[in-house]
């Protein structure tokens, strides 16, 4: 976890998923996919006798019906996980430092979906706090952010939080964010586009509202919006146009 302390706040707080939200899916799994998978070779022929590059292929091997799999089979095994997306911890921890590098080079930038990026700049003017979970690493989150096709979005966020999808769907995901926090769960208003995230969230306490990109449709039981900096707050109300 990424995580900026400060003392509590009776502000409005916000949580926002990552993906779906901040930055288009398809970006993830078609753009950013494919980038990662082209660097991995050269990548880990150069670095994979690092500590902690080494440390992660290891993880990754133990992870394989065949531990003793020759590099070239290690290879193609980890560009089907990239492919897939496969939430493997030692996987996403190998991305970021694949990223890190890439964004270095001047070779990728990501581009936070502009109503995502408008609200974060205007929501960090009016003094609220800022949260951002997904299944990646924090470590990958702040970076994302901060190679925003927008800027250095990530200044703007105080926590960075890594959940698996299970985890995310429980109640306690939200609860101890806010502990970790120390706000109060029901002043967080948490925009995600799963359903199953804002079902748990609600359970916690704190007020939801589905992001919808492109023609996903709401099944009726959240508001929804399809553009963040749309969303108006007024004594602690939340509404959408």
């Amino acid at each position: 976890m990424v995580f900026r302390p400060r003392p509590r706040t009776q502000g409005r707080a916000i949580l926002l998923e990552l993906e779906g939200v901040l930055v288009a899916q398809r970006w993830i799994r078609v753009a950013l996919s494919s980038a990662t998978r082209a660097a991995i070779p050269e990548f880990i022929e150069r670095r994979s006798r690092e500590a902690d590059v080494a440390d992660l292929l290891h993880d990754v091997r133990l992870s394989i019906p065949r531990p003793s799999l020759t590099d070239a089979a290690l290879l193609t095994a980890l560009d089907r996980w990239t492919a897939e997306d496969r939430p493997h911890p030692a996987l996403r921890a190998l991305h970021s430092l694949v990223w890190e590098e890439l964004f270095a080079a001047g070779k990728l930038s990501v581009p936070v979906l502009p109503d995502a990026a408008s609200a974060l700049l205007r929501w960090r003017s009016e003094g609220r706090e800022l949260f951002v979970y997904s299944s990646r690493p924090a470590r990958a989150l702040a970076l994302l952010l901060a190679r925003s096709t927008s800027g250095g979005l990530d200044k703007g966020v105080r926590g960075f939080f890594e959940a698996d999808p299970i985890e995310r769907r429980e109640p306690d995901f939200v609860r101890s964010i806010a502990r970790r926090a120390n706000i109060d769960v029901e002043s967080l208003l948490v925009l995600a586009e799963s359903s199953r995230d804002l079902t748990a969230a609600a359970i916690a306490g704190a007020t939801v509202m589905q992001v919808l990109r492109g023609e996903a449709r709401s099944d009726g039981e959240y508001f929804w919006t399809r553009a963040v900096d749309t969303i108006e707050f007024a004594s602690e109300q939340l509404a959408a146009s």
